[in-house]
């Protein structure tokens, strides 16, 4: 199936499914920090939801849906392939992204001043762009920053460029909080926050979020945030303990019984008319990230 981040292929995979198998329940797509529920998972029309951690079943216990701790799939990717850091360069800098209906206000030009002052033994620092902003490649080249990218949100290929280009690093930073911050600890990779924290501005009218805001404005994200204020050379036991709840390594589920959460589901829509809609929704967006994907 093709999906956004290449998640669902994933899912699959760690399910031992068929990459056809249509996927019906709905799924964490990154790092929430948001403090309230997401509308995503409310109004999707699946009964079942796979999180990535305790956190997001509790924020959605309300909701008459049932939660299972599944993790990212990214660890299952990381921990399939035997990914490990390379040290062959030193910095990667995540430069906060936009979205298509999400655009962010920072100042480019402090971002870059602030790397540049940067101890040498940090350096180089390249500079990791989401597809979404590949625009300013060009403001950060001329300033002499070498530009990576994953490549697009529809490429099935996507986890294996992004832990190809994250791997070869020593040290990892943004200017905000993102799924890479995980990601980044998992491979042993120490992450730190340096630059401008950038506003977001909802001209999109995104359901999840507010039509302004920071994510240090949400409450969760203050707990995290000076956990990372400061650049220090190894892992410290607060960062490592936080990784490990937020990707759910030790409460998800087994690979068992994803397959049967999965398989159950699909049948249940295929069988019972009243349970079709998450199926038809499920083959919906798989169809729409099929066309964006040729175009």
């Amino acid at each position: 199936m093709i999906s956004g981040y290449g998640l669902e292929n994933l899912i699959l995979e760690q399910a031992n499914l068929s990459k056809f198998i249509p996927l019906v329940p709905y799924y964490d797509h990154g790092w929430s920090l948001n403090d309230k529920m997401s509308r995503s998972i409310i109004e999707n029309p699946s009964e079942e939801h796979l999180a990535w951690n305790k956190r997001q079943v509790l924020l959605h216990s309300g909701l008459n849906k049932k939660f299972y701790i599944t993790g990212s799939p990214y660890i299952f990717y990381v921990d399939k392939y035997s990914i490990k850091k390379k040290k062959i360069k030193n910095t990667i800098f995540f430069l906060s992204h936009s979205t298509p209906k999400i655009r962010q206000e920072i100042n480019y030009k402090e971002i870059m001043q602030k790397l540049n002052s940067l101890p040498e033994d940090l350096k180089p620092v390249d500079i990791c762009l989401h597809h979404y902003d590949i625009d300013l490649k060009k403001i950060f080249n001329q300033n002499g920053f070498k530009v990576r990218c994953s490549g697009k949100v529809n490429n099935d290929d996507y986890p294996s460029e992004f832990f190809k280009i994250l791997s070869e690093y020593s040290f990892a930073c943004s200017n905000t909080l993102g799924s890479y911050v995980l990601y980044s600890l998992y491979l042993d990779i120490p992450f730190f926050l340096t630059g401008t924290e950038p506003m977001y501005v909802n001209f999109g009218l995104d359901k999840n979020v507010k039509n302004k805001f920071r994510l240090s404005e949400y409450k969760y994200s203050k707990i995290i945030l000076p956990l990372f204020k400061n650049f220090v050379p190894k892992i410290t036991s607060e960062q490592k303990k936080m990784m490990e709840f937020e990707l759910g390594l030790y409460d998800k589920i087994d690979n068992k019984l994803l397959r049967e959460i999965i398989l159950n589901s699909l049948k249940q829509s295929l069988v019972n008319p009243l349970k079709f809609k998450p199926l038809f929704r499920s083959l919906a967006r798989t169809a729409f990230m099929k066309i964006k994907s040729i175009f």
